[in-house]
Parts: C-alpha cells; sequence; structure tokens
C-alpha cells in the first residue's frame, strides 16, 4: 500500500529477489481510498539496494 496525502493505492503482486539487484516487477493497482477510491492501473518496482522505485499508471 502507497499513501499520498489524498489517499492510498493498493497493488498486488510479486517480486522474486533472487541473486544480485535491482530487482523488478510488474503490480496490478487493485484499489485505494480517498482519491485513489476505485483506482485501477498497473505499477512497474525496481529495488534497487536502499531505494524503490515505482511508476504508477492509473486507467481513467
Amino acid at each position: 500500500m502507497l499513501r499520498t496525502d489524498h489517499g492510498s493505492i493498493t497493488l498486488s503482486g510479486s517480486m522474486d529477489m533472487f541473486g544480485p539487484g535491482p530487482y523488478g516487477g510488474d503490480a496490478a493497482v487493485t484499489g485505494g481510498t480517498g482519491t485513489y477510491a476505485e483506482a485501477e492501473g498497473q505499477a512497474e518496482v525496481v529495488i534497487d539496494d536502499d531505494y524503490a522505485k515505482l511508476r504508477i499508471s492509473l486507467d481513467d
């Protein structure tokens, strides 16, 4: 779950984290709260050492 000042976004997905990073994967946006209630879309996730990068695309 990602929290913002306007609500939260819920993601669902899995990622293998074997071997040296960075690690990446895709996740589905499955809902949220506040401004993001009933949100749908997809997210691209990259985890490398001490940071995580997310690119979230919400459907209209």
